[in-house]
């Protein structure tokens, strides 16, 4: 089932689901339309407000429907969908919905919503100013310039995370999930009116999780947006001093950190160069392979 075929079952399915979870703990407040209508905008914008906000991250899931929503939202979430371009009600209400939550969505579904319409008259994705972009594990991250490039076309993001998966142990690095993106990164990151932040999450061999598991409202979540910083070139001369150290090293330990603090680095340093720095080197190198591409094509 795709987005423009699940609409209106979705919504029909989320109010069954929402009453079925919620009759006995919430009575989701009468709405009287035409009432409504004969308010001062700024009235009928808090009423929206109060049923159609929350402030945890509302998830997209592949089939067009919505997850993780708070009672009164999954009860009034019908109320956002607009038959016609005259349908100024829904039109308000999808306004608050879409605009004032934090949505959160897997990378390889995100082309799908991009392009979704509403009865032919809404495209939420015009309207998100808060997004989560969720990959999958480091095994199958799901990535590439093609499926984030649709971002770009966003006019009201302003807010932008973009959440990897890696192994919290002998993990597969930045080149396996960041650097198939790197070049449509780059661009949001020189969006004058965009935040954009890179986190990580970390997760164990054998238990991947699918994006739609990630809670992207969690502390635990590293930030790594220093990776897009350029290096200086003593720091590019730190990283490739430790690619000849760790290139002529003949002991048993395997790890890049290990290898350095036994030849004599200090620990801190040594975590730096190989955590930060080198991805940062790595950043540097990839665009500048984008850009040689992209010169030989033209």
């Amino acid at each position: 089932m795709n987005f423009s075929q699940s609409q209106q079952g979705c919504s029909q399915r989320q109010q069954f689901q929402s009453q079925q979870a919620f009759t006995q703990s919430y009575t989701p407040p009468t709405v009287d339309r035409q009432h409504l209508m004969t308010l001062p905008p700024a009235s009928r914008s808090a009423f929206f407000h109060n049923i159609l906000v929350q402030t945890t991250a509302i998830y997209i899931l592949p089939n067009g429907s919505f997850s993780k929503l708070q009672d009164w939202v999954a009860s009034s979430i019908h109320l956002t969908h607009p038959n016609s371009q005259k349908d100024t009600f829904a039109f308000e209400a999808a306004q608050i919905f879409y605009s004032l939550n934090e949505f959160a969505i897997s990378i390889t579904t995100l082309p799908h919503f991009i392009s979704w319409t509403i009865n032919n008259v809404l495209k939420p994705s015009l309207l998100i100013t808060r997004l989560a972009v969720l990959y999958g594990p480091p095994t199958n991250p799901g990535v590439g310039n093609e499926e984030l490039s649709g971002i770009l076309e966003l006019p009201s993001l302003r807010n932008l995370r973009l959440i990897f998966q890696d192994y919290e142990f002998k993990g597969f690095g930045p080149s396996r999930w960041l650097r198939p993106d790197i070049s449509v990164i780059s661009s949001l990151s020189s969006l004058p009116n965009l935040s954009l932040k890179l986190q990580r999450a970390n997760t164990s061999r054998g238990l991947d999780a699918v994006p739609d598991d990630i809670d992207v409202d969690r502390d635990e979540l590293k930030d790594i947006t220093v990776f897009l910083k350029e290096p200086t070139a003593e720091e590019e001369r730190m990283v490739w001093e430790m690619y000849r150290v760790v290139s002529e090293y003949a002991g048993p330990r395997a790890s890049f950190v290990g290898i350095l603090t036994e030849m004599g680095w200090n620990d801190r340093v040594a975590e730096h160069v190989v955590e930060e720095l080198s991805p940062r080197v790595g950043v540097k190198e990839w665009l500048a392979e984008e850009r040689d591409v992209e010169m030989g094509d033209g």
